[in-house]
Order: structure tokens, then sequence, then C-alpha cells
């Protein structure tokens, strides 16, 4: 799921890679996104419906924290594509 997010943004802003607002929102949204598979095994297993709902929001809020961090990191990696003339954008 959060390849498909990823896939639907940057066809929709071309640039995303070079923004860094951009890249980490498309980020968030990705690692927010994985949660959407984990609602029915987390609800199948916990025993407390409330215990299922703070699992899947630290998950949600972890997989958001990491998505934004990890795609902080893409202007400068496509700058750097850039300038030696290996990224085909």
């Amino acid at each position: 799921m959060p390849a498909l997010v990823v896939d639907a943004f940057c066809a929709r802003f071309p640039s995303a890679p070079r923004s860094f607002v951009l890249a980490g929102l498309i980020g968030a949204a990705a690692g927010f996104s994985r949660v959407v598979g984990l609602i029915p095994g987390d609800f199948a297993a916990a025993a407390d419906p409330w215990t299922a709902v703070h699992v899947l929001a630290i998950k949600s809020l972890a997989g958001l924290a990491f998505g934004a961090l990890g795609a902080a990191l893409v202007p400068s990696l496509v700058r750097k594509l850039d300038r030696s003339r290996m990224f085909p954008l």
C-alpha cells in the first residue's frame, strides 16, 4: 500500500522528489497508509477493541514519523544524482 501512495503522489506531483515539503508529506502518507492493511489482523488478535485502537494509533504515528523522516532524505539524493547526470527526470 505505501508504494501505491508514493506512485500516486509522484504521478500527480512530478516535482515532488525535489521538494523537502512534498517529499515529507508523501513519506508521511505512505507510512500512515501501512496501517490500513494491519487493521483486520489487529482487531482479530486483540481481546479488547480499545487495545487494538491504541496499538493501531501507535503504529500509525510511528509509520507517519518514520515515513516523513525517511522521505526527507530524497531531495538531497535527487540533487546529487542530478549533478552527476544519473537522474533521468
